[in-house]
């Protein structure tokens, strides 16, 4: 499944684009079964822990594991990756998960954008970046030739 980006604002120096995160079935679902899976090994397959710190450090790691499997279901069924291009810089935001995350470029440090296989890339001077990923070809085409003007 495809995603299609959402344009908020189009103006001649300020652009707000909305991608939603993709909601493949297939990857909701092992997230769910993973959840479910891991809540049952702890109830079933750990025995009684009477080591205070044993007990201490494998509550530890299910509940870190739980939260990223978590955070992973929230980011298929409730994220967005927002492109937010004003005032001379580019941010890319991701929020769902339980987490918000920017990143700001100056627009004058990127080059070479294009549409990868893999979403939209663009060059800066250190790396690479890269979004969008899985967003419709059209949708990532117009997008990467919007910005190029």
């Amino acid at each position: 499944m495809k995603r299609r980006a959402q344009i908020i604002i189009d103006e001649p120096f300020k652009l707000r684009v909305v991608i939603p995160a993709p909601r493949t079935p297939a990857l909701i679902f092992s997230r769910i079964g993973f959840l479910t899976l891991w809540a049952w090994l702890w109830v079933a397959a750990v025995p009684p822990l009477e080591d205070w710190y044993r007990l201490a450090l494998a509550l530890t790691a299910w509940s870190l594991v739980s939260l990223v499997a978590l955070s992973s279901l929230l980011w298929h069924l409730r994220g967005a990756e927002i492109l937010d291009l004003r005032d001379g810089e580019v941010c890319l935001i991701r929020i769902g998960g339980g987490w918000t995350r920017r990143r700001a470029y100056p627009l004058a440090a990127t080059r070479h954008w294009r549409v990868t296989p893999r979403g939209i890339a663009f060059d800066t001077q250190k790396e690479t970046i890269t979004f969008a990923e899985g967003l419709d070809p059209e949708d990532a085409d117009l997008l990467v030739r919007r910005l190029l003007r």
